[in-house]
């Protein structure tokens, strides 16, 4: 039954999507503070502006979390990756 409930929510998630609905819901971000502090609560507020019908979820920590146990949708690290099947994307550099 829950899983059928899954698949029903996808669909119309894909149907709204394919439509050129607005992006909407909660967005949970976690983030490396010294990042999170310098760039990501700066990019906020105009990507807010951009997407009203989100609610953005910000957690700093340094600490590396467990995206599924802690629910995060996005995480932003610094330094190499552990073996994992998630899907990660290079966001630039640092020295």
């Amino acid at each position: 039954e829950s899983g059928l409930r899954i698949l029903a929510d996808l669909d119309a998630a894909e149907r709204e999507a394919a439509a050129g609905a607005a992006p909407r819901g909660r967005l949970r971000v976690n983030s490396y503070v010294p990042f999170g502090q310098h760039r990501l609560m700066a990019l906020l507020p105009r990507f807010l502006e951009r997407y009203p019908e989100i609610f953005v979820e910000a957690v700093l920590t340094d600490s590396v979390i467990d995206l599924l146990e802690e629910r995060a949708d996005v995480a932003i690290r610094a330094g190499p990756l552990r073996e994992s099947r998630l899907v990660a994307r290079k966001l630039g550099q640092s020295r």
